[in-house]
């Protein structure tokens, strides 16, 4: 027998065993967004595979370089939606990052500011937890005592209260919502960059201060809030996401679309709604259901959509800039007069690259063709470029 005295042999090593399944075809560089953006095989699923191997082994020390490679990663899955082998990329990336950080290799510094002001703050933004009837103003109808709660999100909480405040008002007009006076982020940032024993801690004092309210079901208008209260919570409440809500309305026959819209609208998949939660349809069949309306699709769409480069906006805006303004302008070339998105994150990255590129494309919220379309609101969009 011929001995063998390569690391296959001797390394247990679960992430070096993972990483072996990759066979290096290559074929994650049609989907790769950041190696699109960066044009470098490092920058790219199967470079970073190798280096994560490397790392593993010891023949690549931390380094900024290496830092950058690891964490620009947006853990959008698109790579493994093209895999053949099947790849758990987002695993590799999340426990590289997680040694790294363990190790005390910091991820790049607005990462780790995103993690103090989630931790000493209760948001991503910088500013602390208010009140959410000073953010998106007092809904009638909405109670502080409710078992169902509707969870808005940092970025529509801060950033764009008056899509947060149209979900909530066309919501509460056929389901009875609560909810909490002062949100707290859903800490979901945390594990994906590293913080581990973090995130653990704060979603169990959020879990102790939902139980303490007795909420029973979370309506999220944010997909990764939705993916993080229903698949990273040690708990087993029920969690739905807005698009779900206004599907079942629209079955039910208690949401009824009455208003025209001659447009031809796109949609785009985030990728915590698609790939994540396998969340297509609710918002398709919201906009064909909507008198007058065309839908025609993206070039990448449902599984092989686009990343808008969202989770890596703060410390590389370069590539979010690069990859946002790709998909507004693919839009454009297919002739969509609208394109509609169900994510905070993704609205505000494809918007910005509206207004950059001062495209004729509108970004819109799912919830603000709803309301338009349902007679709640007079005019859309809510935010103009």
């Amino acid at each position: 027998m011929v001995k063998v005295s390569s690391p296959f042999a001797e390394v247990k090593d679960s992430l070096y065993l993972e990483s072996l399944r990759c066979f290096r075809c290559g074929l994650c560089r049609t989907g790769c967004p950041i190696f699109e953006a960066q044009r470098s095989e490092d920058w790219n699923t199967r470079g970073r595979i190798l280096l994560i191997r490397g790392l593993v082994l010891g023949d690549i020390p931390p380094s900024q370089q290496l830092v950058d490679r690891i964490f620009s990663c947006t853990l959008c899955k698109k790579c493994e939606a093209l895999c053949p082998s099947k790849v758990n990329v987002t695993h590799l990336i999340h426990e590289a990052r997680l040694r790294m950080v363990n190790d005390g290799v910091m991820p790049p510094n607005s990462y780790v500011k995103q993690r103090e002001s989630i931790l000493s703050l209760g948001t991503t933004t910088g500013k602390r937890s208010a009140p959410l009837d000073e953010l998106i103003g007092f809904v009638e109808g909405v109670s502080r005592k409710n078992s169902t709660i509707f969870h808005v999100g940092c970025v529509a909480s801060y950033s764009y209260p008056l899509i947060a405040r149209l979900a909530l008002e066309t919501l509460t007009r056929h389901v009875s919502l609560g909810i909490m006076s002062t949100e707290k982020c859903c800490g979901g940032v945390l594990p994906t960059l590293g913080y581990d024993r973090d995130f653990k801690k704060y979603a169990e004092e959020n879990v102790r201060m939902f139980e303490e309210k007795n909420v029973e079901e979370i309506v999220a208008l944010c997909p990764m809030c939705y993916n993080t209260f229903k698949e990273e919570y040690p708990w087993s409440i029920n969690v739905a996401h807005t698009s779900q809500i206004y599907e079942e309305l629209l079955d039910a026959g208690k949401l009824s679309f009455t208003r025209r819209l001659d447009a031809t609208i796109t949609y785009h998949d985030p990728c915590h709604l698609g790939r994540y939660a396998r969340i297509y349809e609710p918002p398709r069949k919201i906009i064909e259901n909507i008198p007058g309306v065309k839908l025609i699709e993206l070039e990448y769409n449902h599984e092989h959509s686009s990343c808008c480069g969202g989770p890596v906006r703060s410390s590389y805006p370069w590539i979010r800039d690069y990859l946002s303004d790709k998909i507004i302008r693919l839009a454009s070339e297919i002739g969509a007069s609208y394109i509609a998105t169900a994510c905070p994150t993704c609205f505000h990255n494809l918007y910005s690259a509206s207004i950059i590129s001062d495209s004729q494309v509108k970004v819109i919220m799912i919830d603000e063709l709803v309301g338009f379309a349902a007679g709640f609101l007079s005019e859309i969009p809510l935010y103009k470029s």
